[in-house]
């Protein structure tokens, strides 16, 4: 399913991925950091132990040991159990028991749990297919998509798939691909039901139409049908559309004669002001930046204020950017840092780099190699380049760690892997 999500890359929003190399003395330090209630090591030692590769070996006790600690304190996690359990990873395949861990999920207001409930019932896993009632947990999944407040764009955490697409598209999606797995998906069935709805109104119908064009779920993959459907999405009051509109103005997937920033601007302004998180930080990137718009940082950093505060990681790590230069707000190194920290305990991995690198330099907090390393480390897990090559400084000089030019060099060796 992942291979139909558009991959958007603006500015400086990263990719962020896991490190496909894990040396054992990595696995020590996570193993340490999870033993002092860490949750972000125990998912990284629970995925890891779950899948195995060449350093880690799989070790399915340790996986469940480790999920079964993390889920006492981010309920995330219990998503990823359930998904363990729904595909047989690492535990036999059980039904019931994949249920219960996506309700505990979903009790906790988990929007992806509803959306695997949904999975179970049309599927027919562990009972009698049931679309309707399936239809209930997918339009749950819809409504909790219209207060989507999640940060950062298109992105994997933990595990965890972050859906920002509004609504219906999870419907849209699992008819028409994962639920193909199980061949019980009438695709032509559903796409006609969108149809019908788009042209009554619905807005979030025609949101699925724009998807189902796009990726060809249903239909011939048609480019131009699905911006038009997106755009009448968009003009009906879908803020998702809004946004989605500022993305392909926007977004390096046009060609480069189409791109319009001006007109971006317009649709991630309207997002913004319907309360579209993500619409927010990016109008707020583009008052900064001078795209599309006239060049205003203190305005920009208004927008980066207002979806910091709805929980959005990129706004809060580009706040701490602004404040350790003073390019739009007053400069101040230990707000700067402050501001890293929120996103780092976000799972951000830029700015858990940037926190590790005030820390290593005591630029706006105590200088601490300890916790410089810790939060390089977690930077590293997600793929961070950079808090690879610092990691493997603070061995080569021997900074708060006892010098080894053998680790410094396996460091180096991951960064230019990536």
């Amino acid at each position: 399913m992942k291979k139909y999500l558009v991959t958007l890359a603006i500015l400086i929003i990263p990719i962020i991925v896991f490190a496909q190399y894990t040396a054992p003395e990595e696995i020590a330090n996570y193993t340490l950091l999870a033993a002092d209630g860490d949750v972000a090591a125990m998912g990284y030692l629970a995925n890891m132990y779950a899948k195995g590769e060449a350093a880690v070996p799989r070790d399915c006790a340790k996986a469940q040991k480790y999920y079964n600690m993390a889920i006492t304190i981010d309920t995330g996690y219990m998503l990823d159990l359930g998904k363990q359990y729904m595909y047989g990873n690492c535990v036999p395949v059980s039904y019931d028991s994949a249920q219960k861990y996506f309700l505990m999920a979903a009790q906790k207001g988990v929007s992806e749990a509803f959306f695997y409930i949904g999975i179970m019932h049309e599927a027919g896993m562990g009972r009698p297919a049931n679309y309707d009632s399936a239809l209930v947990w997918y339009m749950k999944t819809a409504e909790l998509g219209k207060e989507h407040t999640k940060g950062g764009g298109i992105a994997e955490d933990g595990g965890h798939l972050i859906m920002n697409f509004l609504s219906l598209e999870a419907i849209a999606l699992i008819r028409t691909d994962t639920l193909n797995q199980f061949h019980k998906i009438d695709t032509a069935r559903t796409f006609q039901a969108f149809i019908s709805a788009a042209e009554k109104g619905d807005k979030y119908a025609m949101m699925a139409l724009y998807i189902a064009y796009l990726n060809g779920n249903g239909p011939a993959i048609d480019t131009p049908t699905a911006k038009s459907w997106l755009l009448k999405a968009a003009n009906a009051g879908n803020v998702c559309a809004m946004y989605y509109m500022g993305i392909i103005n926007y977004s390096k997937a046009d060609t480069p004669g189409k791109l319009d920033n001006t007109l971006a601007a317009k649709w991630f302004l309207k997002a913004a002001e319907n309360g579209y998180t993500e619409g927010m930080t990016h109008i707020a990137i583009l008052y900064y930046y001078g795209l599309g718009v006239k060049k205003d940082q203190a305005k920009g950093i208004q927008w980066f204020k207002k979806a910091a505060g709805k929980g959005d990681a990129l706004a809060m790590n580009n706040i701490g950017l602004a404040c350790m230069t003073g390019a739009g707000i007053t400069m101040d190194f230990k707000k700067g840092a402050e501001w890293f920290a929120k996103a780092a305990q976000l799972y951000y991995a830029n700015s858990m780099y940037y926190l590790g690198r005030a820390y290593e330099n005591g630029i706006g907090a105590e200088q601490d190699y300890k916790k410089a390393m810790e939060w390089y480390l977690k930077a590293a897990a997600k793929g961070n380049e950079a808090a690879m090559d610092s990691i493997g400084k603070l061995y080569e000089y021997g900074e708060g760690v006892p010098q080894d030019d053998k680790k410094a060099v396996e460091w180096y060796a991951k960064m230019h892997k990536h």
